[in-house]
């Protein structure tokens, strides 16, 4: 099978899996993980502060409330015991900055979750890269794939179906 060919059909099946991801999140209210994620990843940013969610890595959080900072009326709940008192008030307080400060909620969600999808889609390229060149030949030009183009295409595949990717790697989730 021809790159050209191979890389033809890997472009469609990661097309693919950003539609369907993308028109699958339609419609879809939070996941309880996304109400403290997102609140978190919002308040590292904006407020440098880093007490919500503190058990988890903050890079995904962060990229997904980088939309946030382009939506125009996000109101910061700074005021309720959840931000000043708790010490694991990430649950009280995700729901306060959702659903209770009058937040254009399905906005801030649909956004968040964007650059997810394009997470979803680099690790899916990456797969495919990896399986390229794991079954290609070795030490010859990229030009001679051959039984590399089979394996890529075939891991490819069986990422883009997979209801684990397609169901979670939409989500604000660590």
């Amino acid at each position: 099978m021809s790159n050209r060919l191979t890389n033809f059909i890997a472009a469609g099946l990661l097309i693919f899996v950003f539609l369907v991801a993308l028109f699958s999140m339609k419609d879809d209210s939070a996941t309880m993980d996304e109400v403290a994620h997102l609140p978190a990843g919002y308040s590292y940013l904006t407020q440098k502060d880093m007490r919500l969610n503190p058990e988890h890595p903050p890079l995904i959080k962060d990229l997904s409330a980088i939309p946030l900072l382009f939506i125009k009326g996000i109101n910061f709940p700074q005021d309720i015991k959840a931000w000043k008192e708790d010490i694991n008030g990430q649950w009280e307080f995700g729901f306060n900055f959702l659903y209770q400060m009058g937040n254009p909620v399905d906005k801030m969600i649909f956004w968040s979750r964007i650059p997810m999808i394009l997470i979803l889609i680099l690790l899916g390229f990456y797969i495919f890269k990896w399986a390229r060149e794991l079954f290609g030949p070795e030490g010859k030009p990229s030009a001679s794939y051959g039984a590399g183009n089979k394996a890529a295409l075939l891991a490819l595949f069986l990422f883009s179906f997979s209801p684990t990717f397609l169901a979670h790697g939409r989500l604000v989730t660590t």
